[in-house]
């Protein structure tokens, strides 16, 4: 089993969504008229100013972009992403189980695809590359990278393409805090979390010496069973 992965970064992603896409993609969705409406009342009364040391600027109205900090934010971010999925989904290239189709796994602006040959890789990434286009949104290809899993992952493999762009093969990617390393099967590599771990223990531990001997010593055991949890996963 071969199974060739693209791990995408999209630039800017929640800073630069075009309003004017995402009402129509909230629109096409099925999403009730007078929702949108109300959406579209706020985001037409976005404003800000710079600040710069004691001076303001004067406001001005903002265009584009999610509100940050809006628990609303993610979701209409997903409307208008998971056209990204449909039109993978559509294409019928992709990794599949059961017929379930899993060719494109995403969080928020996290996208991970994954395809069982390379040429079919490539023809995602360049639905993946068009239909962002088309939402006035650009892939960051210096933190976009490929990653492929099986016994294929001893040869060498050329780059892959984002429009005129290139993205590398790489010996391990990060996707939502999990760093998954290629081999003959799929790969979690903890160390990196692990030692982070140790190392906000150490100060946790380092700053409670005026603390009872039991509570350091329920500390270290906390440590200690934790780390053994870590390691077995």
């Amino acid at each position: 089993m071969y199974v060739y992965a693209a791990a995408l970064d999209i630039s800017e992603a929640f800073d630069t969504v075009c309003h004017t896409k995402l009402f129509k993609c909230l629109v096409d969705t099925g999403v009730p008229g007078w929702i949108i409406l109300v959406i579209k009342n706020w985001y037409s009364k976005l404003c800000v100013a710079v600040r710069w040391i004691d001076a303001i600027s004067g406001f001005f109205n903002v265009k584009s972009g999610a509100r940050q900090g809006s628990i609303l934010s993610p979701r209409l971010f997903t409307v208008l992403i998971n056209i990204v999925i449909v039109k993978l989904k559509d294409s019928d290239v992709g990794c599949f189980i059961n017929n379930i189709y899993i060719g494109c796994i995403l969080y928020a602006d996290d996208i991970t695809v994954l395809s069982a040959t390379v040429s079919g890789l490539q023809e995602m990434l360049n639905i993946c590359n068009n239909t962002i286009l088309d939402m006035d949104l650009s892939f960051n290809c210096k933190k976009s990278v490929c990653i492929r899993f099986g016994p294929v992952c001893k040869y060498t493999i050329t780059d892959m393409y984002i429009g005129s762009s290139t993205i590398t093969w790489c010996n391990s990617i990060r996707y939502l805090g999990v760093n998954i390393k290629p081999g003959s099967c799929f790969k979690v590599d903890t160390d990196i979390v692990r030692k982070k771990f140790f190392a906000s223990g150490n100060v946790i531990f380092g700053n409670s010496v005026h603390q009872t001997e039991l509570l350091r010593l329920n500390l270290m055991l906390f440590i200690a069973n934790t780390s053994v949890l870590c390691s077995c996963h």
